[in-house]
């Protein structure tokens, strides 16, 4: 595996911090942090590109907050110059491991996103009902992914790729910039963190490795720490099962959730089988079912008292047609109010 030693210059030239700069402000433009860095542009990336090369760059403090959608989190949030420095190195860095990610992997990459990932899975069910007749999925969670990244595996797993020190000391530096002092087997990045998301792509890639190449899975796919494998044979999937998650603990010591397991897909009335699409996990319109139950319980509710003299009362209130009996027209009314009339 080829090892890249001339990184630290590509992202530590003032014309890179600035283009780092210029990402980093994107939507944040009227922000007071940012509008403070800005004031005095050059002489803060000047003080930035100082510090990386002197040696002498630290990452800032955490600012703390929860975000509640999907659910609750807690995200941290670094301050605007160390922003602008991670800009900086992701530009440099991802592009080497970016070129060894598989193909099915669909989580914070460009060209990807879970749209994308949503139409693989559909694809690879449609092929495995075309070709076998029955789906199953193995739907797996890892728990508490980006809580149980442990430094120094992931420190391995960057220095296959990366041979340049001084590059390795900075993003050492960010990785243990929430590490507990005296931990000696520190565990977690921060959600929030521009390298977090990097990071934990690399860390996974040992997974869709170990599956697309070690156990030959062709229908395979990952979403940051969800993945599924899609087979005809239950117990296949099962026996997949059970090899990934020895994998997970004895080289990454991840674990699965409770929520990991083997299930079937199954065709509806002739459909094609499907799992639900990312996008519609949002609430879904009103099906037929429940309009007709919500016309049905408007047409039970009494109806308002008319006032005398009112329009309503003096030509007549409107029949409810009865649900189930056909609309008579008006011709087919006519003859029937006449033979009523008296003589």
């Amino acid at each position: 595996m080829k090892r890249h030693f001339d990184l630290f210059e590509q992202f530590t030239t003032f014309e890179s911090l600035h283009r780092a700069h210029l990402l980093a402000r994107r939507g944040k433009r009227d922000r007071a942090e940012v509008l403070r860095f800005t004031q005095h542009l050059e002489e803060n990336l000047l003080m930035l590109q100082r510090e990386l090369l002197e040696g002498t760059y630290r990452t800032g403090d955490y600012r703390y907050f929860k975000v509640y959608e999907p659910k609750e989190r807690v995200v941290a949030s670094l301050p605007y110059r160390d922003r602008v420095v991670q800009h900086a190195l992701i530009s440099a860095v991802e592009p080497l491991f970016e070129r060894t990610f598989h193909h099915d992997s669909y989580a914070c990459r460009p060209g990807k996103g879970m749209h994308a990932g949503a139409d693989r899975a559909q694809q690879f069910l449609r092929q495995v009902e075309r070709s076998h007749g029955q789906v199953y999925v193995l739907k797996a969670d890892i728990s508490k992914y980006f809580n149980s990244i442990d430094h120094g595996v992931l420190k391995r797993l960057l220095r296959r790729r990366i041979g340049c020190e001084r590059t390795l000391a900075v993003l050492e530096g960010i990785i243990d910039s929430n590490a507990v002092i005296g931990d000696l087997t520190p565990k977690g990045l921060p959600i929030g963190n521009l390298t977090s998301q990097l990071a934990a792509n690399i860390y996974l890639h040992e997974l869709d490795d170990f599956v697309k190449h070690g156990l030959r899975e062709r229908r395979y796919l990952r979403y940051m720490d969800d993945f599924c494998v899609v087979h005809h044979d239950k117990a296949q999937l099962h026996r997949l099962r059970h090899d990934v998650e020895a994998f997970l603990w004895d080289q990454l010591r991840l674990t699965t959730n409770h929520k990991t397991q083997v299930f079937p897909i199954s065709s509806h009335r002739g459909a094609r089988p499907r799992l639900p699409r990312l996008q519609d996990l949002a609430a879904p319109p009103p099906g037929p079912q429940r309009l007709r139950a919500a016309h049905a319980q408007k047409d039970e509710a009494p109806a308002a008292p008319l006032r005398r003299g009112s329009h309503r009362a003096r030509r007549g209130a409107p029949r409810r047609r009865q649900l189930g009996r056909p609309r008579l027209t008006r011709r087919q009314r006519a003859p029937a109010r006449r033979v009523a009339q008296p003589v």
